[in-house]
């Protein structure tokens, strides 16, 4: 016998696995390639994608390890809420926030790399102090639990970039800014 399959459908199985699996080498070599590619069945030192696939050896090769259901199921769930928000909406808001923050930094010494017209607005705001290194900023935010994005540009100067999504409020917005435009810092 070259190949054996039993399914796992009763006593409690998965629906989506084997429960008896037999190939022979011979088989296996030759006829059977896996169908999944994954973790697990492929040689990947240190889960580290390498440019060439190589399957494991035996019969861990159609073995890709477990299955991703849960992220596949938050990602529904994300895209479903954006759905029901509406992009229009979501970007209004995403704007909106930008604009909150880049209106409360402007007065202090801050110099801002995106762009001032309306046409070419996104959705980061990225920026940095003429008076306070940018490190020294992130590493500051950061003391306060806000995640921002320390960039540095093709002339070696150091950016931040905020980020700010539809769910954010603008009190968080409000707070980023009360950080930021510290005299003692």
């Amino acid at each position: 016998m070259s190949i054996f399959l039993a399914p796992a459908r009763k006593n409690g199985c998965s629906v989506h696995r084997v429960r008896e699996f037999f190939l022979s080498k011979t088989a296996g070599a030759t006829c059977l390639r896996p169908m999944i590619i994954g973790g697990w069945n492929v040689e990947s030192p240190d889960f580290i994608a390498q440019r060439e696939i190589k399957y494991a050896e035996g019969g861990r090769r159609f073995e890709p390890g477990g299955y991703n259901n849960v992220p596949i199921a938050g990602m529904q769930a994300a895209i479903a809420l954006l759905a029901e928000v509406g992009l229009p909406k979501i970007s209004e808001r995403i704007l909106s926030l930008v604009a909150t923050l880049k209106d409360k930094l402007a007065p202090v010494d801050f110099e801002f790399l995106s762009p001032n017209e309306e046409s070419s607005r996104s959705s980061f705001l990225t920026f940095r102090s003429r008076r306070v290194a940018a490190e020294k900023l992130a590493n500051t935010l950061a003391e306060n639990d806000v995640i921002v994005s320390l960039r540095v540009d093709r002339a070696d100067r150091s950016w931040l970039r905020v980020s700010p999504h539809f769910y954010n409020t603008f009190a968080e917005i409000d707070r980023v800014a009360e950080i930021l435009n510290r005299a003692d810092l």
